[in-house]
């Protein structure tokens, strides 16, 4: 009985340990991708609404729009597009207001490239749950996501960020 327990508890350890290695895969590409956002490729934009154009990929679609939010849906994932059209690429504006909110990070990036100021927040809010923001100046697009979906969600958000060009 005891070699039974021990077995158990032997093989509960190991599956907790691989789920949270794939959670620190997840971290780990998400990070090489924030850090060198130029590593996505730049699409060219295919959606505008009043005030943005930006490239929404295909399986992502427009749910409701407003002068300043677009809420989007894909992947089983809700992603909510804000953007200030008084906010250049190089602001930092929403970058401060974000990290004066910021508890439980688990991963922070700051980037500035020809392209912009880049940012990005993953913050852990349950168990396998985090909130991702990233950014680029006065645009910012923010999801939840569990831990295994963490990567494909900033490949998502960084694409549409990429091609994102507010109308001032």
């Amino acid at each position: 009985m005891l070699k039974g327990k021990g077995l158990f508890a032997l093989l509960t350890i190991l599956f907790l340990a691989g789920c949270q290695g794939s959670v620190e895969d997840q971290l780990k590409g998400s990070k090489s991708i924030l850090e060198e956002p130029s590593t996505i490729e730049v699409a060219a934009p295919n959606e505008s609404t009043e005030g943005l154009s930006f490239h929404l990929p295909s399986n992502v679609k427009i749910i409701e729009t407003s002068p300043s939010n677009i809420i989007l849906e894909g992947n089983n994932q809700t992603y909510i597009v804000f953007f200030n059209p008084f906010e250049d690429e190089f602001s930092k504006s929403l970058y401060e207001e974000e990290k004066s909110r910021r508890e439980n990070v688990t991963l922070s990036t700051v980037k500035e490239t020809d392209e912009g100021y880049y940012y990005s927040f993953i913050d852990s809010i349950e168990d396998d749950r985090y909130r991702i923001i990233i950014g680029r100046g006065g645009v910012k697009v923010t999801t939840e996501s569990s831990g295994d979906t963490i990567l494909s969600s900033v490949k998502t958000m960084v694409t549409m960020l990429r091609s994102s060009d507010v109308s001032k």
